[in-house]
């Protein structure tokens, strides 16, 4: 009898460890693609800053502060807008 409580424990275990074993290492390939997306996110908006940057500076006729500040003006809008977004993922509900 104590030899099968015993038993039924061990597998206990070692289903518990198979189960957060997978877990682990699906949590370590999710943060890897993560990673990975930022690293490409952020060449993307560099890129379409810097194309902004080259747009607003044809049609301004070359000045490169109005290219600047408008380039600023849609980065300061777009970390806003993406700063909001995150906050309300992140909202604690209310328990009632």
């Amino acid at each position: 009898m104590v030899d099968s409580i015993l038993e039924y424990f061990q597998t206990l275990l070692l289903y518990g460890q198979k189960f957060l074993t997978k877990r682990f290492q699906a949590g370590i390939q999710a943060y890897i693609f993560l990673k990975i997306g930022l690293f490409f996110f952020a060449f993307g908006s560099v890129g379409f800053l810097g194309a902004l940057f080259i747009f607003l500076h044809k049609i301004s006729g070359g000045d490169l502060l109005l290219s600047s500040l408008g380039v600023g003006g849609a980065s300061f809008s777009l970390s806003i807008f993406f700063l909001w977004l995150a906050a309300s993922f992140l909202k604690i509900k209310d328990r009632s």
